[in-house]
């Protein structure tokens, strides 16, 4: 699912990191993988459409 208000501007990006040496807060990027393609009560198309690869542990 993409974000309604992702960042666009390199500008954007580039106070984010430098507030985040400042603090000492170190980044780390989310990588897309399956495990990203489901929360809570939610599935997004990926995994609707190959279910196989849904590894969720089901109640």
């Amino acid at each position: 699912m993409k974000s309604p208000n992702p960042l666009t501007l390199a500008d954007d990006v580039l106070k984010i990191v430098a507030v985040c040496r400042k603090e000492r807060i170190r980044i780390a990027p989310q990588i897309n993988l399956l495990g990203h393609q489901s929360w809570a009560k939610t599935t997004y198309a990926l995994l609707r459409e190959y279910s196989q690869f849904d590894k969720t542990a089901h109640a």
